[in-house]
């Protein structure tokens, strides 16, 4: 019996947090994983190859999708990129609304007009939105990170739309997580506003990055005939 085909993907927002934890998981289970953040950095370990992607570059991500077509055909691509810091509505936050914007929104756009450019569009295309989309957030200063995350569920969702009427099996996840601990969101929400600081995971533990990139192993795993639209994955211990 021929040896089943290694899967090729690619994780974007590998350096850190879910996008780390994933690219350890996948590339141990034996996928070859094209692990793209900004910074260019990846776990060092045996089917994981750097690259230094900005989401908010379209030239950026063609030559990711350039490397790519170079290995083989993409079997998934998951979007762990993101920011997100302390930004209200408040005058004197103009540059932080537009950086979180650029990179979760247009970013978001950016990366769905260059896959549908591809000859041979991922399987799978997951997206990590979040709990702050779905209902107002209780983390001072968080409103925007919001508005860009509920702005990405709007879009993932015309996208598969779009995909199904032009005849694509494309299949499209957004895991809208809680609270995760360990991971840029959390650890540097208020390094532009140090006076505006309070502890964010104080009222109960945290997910673990670990903890999403399984949720995100286990819809990879799904069969072809089944799409999970979304997931919602909280810490228990989060009241809302």
């Amino acid at each position: 019996m021929n040896a089943p085909r290694q899967r090729v993907g690619v994780v974007l927002g590998a350096s850190s947090g879910v996008g780390a934890a994933l690219t350890e998981r996948l590339a141990g289970s034996g996928d070859m994983v094209i692990a793209a953040s900004r910074r260019g950095t990846a776990p060092e370990r045996l089917g994981v190859i750097p690259a230094r992607v900005d989401v908010r570059d379209p030239a950026s991500l063609r030559d990711l999708f350039a490397v790519a077509s170079g290995i083989g055909a993409l079997d998934w691509l998951v979007n762990a990129s993101g920011v997100g810091f302390y930004a209200p509505v408040r005058r004197g936050f103009h540059k932080q609304w537009a950086d979180i914007l650029e990179t979760n929104v247009v970013g978001t756009l950016n990366l769905l007009a260059e896959i549908r450019e591809l000859s041979s569009p991922p399987d799978q295309v997951i997206t990590i939105g979040s709990l702050a989309a779905l209902r107002p957030s209780r983390t001072v200063g968080n409103q925007v990170y919001g508005i860009s995350k509920a702005a990405v569920a709007t879009v993932i969702g015309r996208a598969r739309g779009e995909a199904r009427a032009a005849g694509s099996t494309t299949r499209f996840t957004l895991v809208h997580p809680g609270f995760i601990g360990a991971t840029d969101f959390t650890e540097k929400f208020f390094d532009r506003s140090p006076e505006s600081a309070t502890a964010l995971l104080s009222e109960f533990p945290p997910l673990t990055p670990g903890e999403v990139a399984d949720v995100i192993v286990y819809v990879l795993g799904t069969p072809s005939s089944v799409e999970i639209s979304e997931i919602v994955v909280r810490p228990t211990a989060q009241p809302d």
